[in-house]
This record gives structure tokens, C-alpha cells and sequence, in this order.
């Protein structure tokens, strides 16, 4: 073989090798970019669930409020019961005083 065959030869081989190269990368970088596009899809699903997840704990927090507003409300229509109470106890007290008073049955 001379010379010239012989870098012809070579040279084809490169060429082939280059080629082979190429299709490697390009099936490589199509893995890189199949497997990339599955984990962010992989992200979607999972975002999508948290944002579901996290809808749902608004709710919860929504009713959570109106039941401690429903509580306090409560609380405190019952001090004003014990108020009204209290009020009332304090006339009946001054009521019986005065009984005492005129029927001369006080204390002492």
C-alpha cells in the first residue's frame, strides 16, 4: 500500500470515527435531555399535589378561624351572662339589706 492509499485510508477512518462520535453525543444528549424532561415532568406531578395539599390546608385553616371567632364570640356572650348575673345578685343583696333594715333583723 503506498503512501497516498495510505493516508486516504486514514483519513476515512477519522472521518468514520468522527461520525461514530457524533451519533454517540447526539444519542447521549437526547438520554440527557429524555431523562431531564421526565424528572421536570416528574416536578410537575409532585408541585401540582403540593399546591392540591396546600388548598386544602387553607381550608381547614378557614374553618379553624371561624370556629376560635365562634368560641371567643361565645366566651364572651357568657361573661355578660355572668355580668347580668352579678348585677342581679348585687340588687337582690341590697334588697335583702333593706328588709333587714325596717324588720330590725340585721346582724350585730
Amino acid at each position: 500500500m503506498d503512501t497516498t492509499s495510505h493516508s486516504v485510508t486514514h483519513r476515512i477512518g477519522v472521518i468514520v470515527a468522527c461520525q461514530m462520535m457524533f451519533t454517540w453525543r447526539a444519542d447521549v444528549a437526547d438520554n440527557v435531555e429524555n431523562l431531564i424532561l421526565e424528572h421536570l415532568r416528574a416536578i410537575r406531578a409532585d408541585i401540582g399535589g403540593i399546591k392540591d395539599d396546600v388548598r386544602e390546608i387553607k381550608q381547614r385553616l378557614t374553618s379553624l378561624e371561624a370556629a376560635v371567632a365562634g368560641l371567643r364570640r361565645d366566651n364572651a356572650n357568657l361573661y355578660g351572662d355572668l355580668i347580668d348575673q352579678q348585677a342581679r345578685y348585687d340588687r337582690l343583696a341590697e334588697r335583702v339589706e333593706r328588709i333587714e333594715r325596717r324588720l330590725d333583723l340585721a346582724d350585730g
